[in-house]
């Protein structure tokens, strides 16, 4: 005779819902290939089974685990006059949790953003830190003493440094 299927979503475990259809005489089985994502049900607890309503006596439902929210893209949150808390908000939103760590950069300006790790477009889990990378501006060096050198030399010496020299003031040697 068809027996019901008691409602399984209410288990927060495989185990806990095969037990509901043991006690109705039902078979539970929990394939991995059953194991789908929801943003509603928490990861290990039951999603759905089928068959649902009745089954025959001692038939086999297979059970539905929930693998927790699906992983997201991380956004892109460099582009122009895009600042800390501008990405921050945008990775928020995404529901991932954003950090901030502070690099040299020569080609972006102060306190804006340089990037992402991971970067944007790779698929992370629901959830993660992003770590947002923003400018501090170019690596300081420090200016060699070209005292006593032909301005050809003490200009080649600074542009090798990626510094601009400027013209020669006071006496040229």
């Amino acid at each position: 005779p068809p027996v019901a299927i008691p409602d399984l979503t209410t288990f927060s475990s495989c185990d806990q819902a095969i037990q509901a259809l043991q006690a109705v005489h039902l078979v539970g089985a929990c394939p991995p290939a059953a194991a789908q994502y929801s943003s509603t049900v928490v990861a290990g607890a039951v999603v759905s089974a089928t068959p649902s309503g009745t089954a025959p006596y001692g038939s086999t439902v297979n059970i539905s685990l929930s693998k927790g929210h699906a992983p997201l893209p991380v956004p892109t949150v460099v582009g122009s006059a895009s600042t800390y808390a501008a990405a921050a908000a945008a990775l928020t939103a995404q529901a991932f949790v954003p950090a901030q760590d502070n690099a040299y950069s020569s080609t972006v300006p102060t306190g804006q953003v340089i990037g992402t790790t991971p970067p944007a477009g790779s698929v992370e889990p629901y959830g993660s830190k992003i770590v947002v990378n923003v400018s501090i501006g170019p690596q300081p060096v420090i200016v060699p003493n070209e005292v006593g050198k032909s301005t050809a030399a003490a200009t080649a010496a600074l542009q090798a440094l990626g510094l601009k020299a400027g013209g020669p003031y006071g006496p040229t040697a």
